[in-house]
């Protein structure tokens, strides 16, 4: 239970650190949403599916939560986080295709990341040093 939190933790911070190196900025709920999605990742890497379809439906997976998250924050709370709609094919402007393709290319090295981190817990877990 640990280690799912950590992790989720690590995917919060990285969310996060990624949108300020994009546009400059965050919000404290992107944390929530970077945590749900990279625990997320975490279940698609072990799918039996070739490393292409995995980021695929990581892409999908991260703008299906983007959406929902969108549409509680942006449209029903008015917290006015972000606004795609002057990006190509967006909905709601919450979502676009756009960041639909940048989030599969993102979700290789995130694949990646995630079985490193658990193969580092692993490790630690069986040497007694880690959670």
């Amino acid at each position: 239970m640990k280690r799912k939190i950590w992790l989720t933790c690590f995917g919060g911070c990285a969310y996060i650190l990624l949108e300020i190196i994009w546009n400059g900025r965050s919000h404290w709920s992107m944390f929530i949403l970077g945590g749900i999605c990279f625990r997320m990742i975490s279940l698609i890497r072990k799918f039996k599916v070739n490393l292409p379809i995995k980021c695929v439906l990581c892409g999908f997976g991260i703008t299906v939560a983007e959406f929902f998250s969108g549409v509680i924050l942006n449209i029903i709370l008015k917290w006015h986080i972000w606004d795609y709609s002057f990006l190509p094919f967006n909905v709601l402007g919450q979502v676009c295709l756009p960041f639909t393709l940048l989030w599969t290319l993102i979700s290789w090295p995130a694949i990646k990341i995630d079985e490193m981190l658990e193969n580092k817990m692993n490790f630690a877990k069986k040497q007694n040093k880690f959670i």
